[in-house]
C-alpha cells in the first residue's frame, strides 16, 4: 500500500507552507542577502533558495544611499510584480506588488497598509527587489503614492508632536 503524497508545487518568493503548526515563507535569496539574516524568531520560519544561476534580479541596494520611497516609486512608475525583501537592524519586512501597486505587506510586527507605512519610514536596511511570482495573500490595495503620502503625513505629525 502506497501512502498519498500530495502533488508536487514549485516553490516561489512570498509562498507560505504550514508545518506543523508553524509558518514559512519562501524567500529566494543571493549570498549577500544569507549573510544579512538574522534568526526570524518564534513565530515564523524562512526557508531560502540561491538564484539560478543567470536568474534576473531587478533591484538591490541600500535604504541609506536610495531611499525606500524613491526604490518604491521606481518599482511604481515601472509597472512591476514582484517581491522587495528589506532586511534592516530592526527587523526584516516584505512588499509584494502587482503592477506597480502594493498588495500585500509584512513587518516582523505588522501587516497590510501598516507595514507599508512602517517599510517607506524605514531610513536604513538593505533591499532586494526579486522580480515575478505571485502574493500568497493580499493585506493591501494600494499606490505606492497613496503608501507614500500616509507615511509624509505621519512623518509630519511626529516632527510636530511636543516633547515628553
Amino acid at each position: 500500500m502506497h501512502a498519498l503524497r500530495p502533488p508536487e508545487t514549485i516553490l516561489r518568493p512570498g509562498d507560505r507552507i504550514e508545518i506543523g503548526g508553524r509558518t514559512a515563507t519562501f524567500c529566494q535569496m543571493d549570498e549577500a542577502m544569507e549573510d544579512a539574516l538574522n534568526d526570524p524568531g518564534e513565530g515564523e520560519t524562512i526557508l531560502m533558495q540561491r538564484p539560478r544561476s543567470g536568474a534576473l534580479e531587478a533591484l538591490r541596494g541600500d535604504f541609506e544611499r536610495i531611499p525606500a520611497f524613491a526604490v518604491l516609486q521606481i518599482l511604481e512608475m515601472g509597472g512591476q510584480t514582484g517581491l522587495l525583501y528589506v532586511e534592516a537592524t530592526d527587523g526584516s519586512s516584505w512588499m509584494w506588488m502587482e503592477n506597480g501597486r502594493v498588495v500585500h505587506c509584512e513587518t516582523e510586527k505588522r501587516e497590510g497598509f501598516e507595514a507599508a507605512i512602517e517599510m517607506v519610514r524605514n531610513s536604513s536596511g538593505r533591499f532586494l527587489f526579486e522580480p515575478g511570482g505571485e502574493a500568497m495573500r493580499r493585506t493591501v490595495d494600494a499606490s505606492v503614492t497613496e503608501v507614500i503620502l500616509e507615511a509624509s503625513r505621519l512623518e509630519d505629525e511626529d516632527a510636530h508632536q511636543p516633547a515628553r
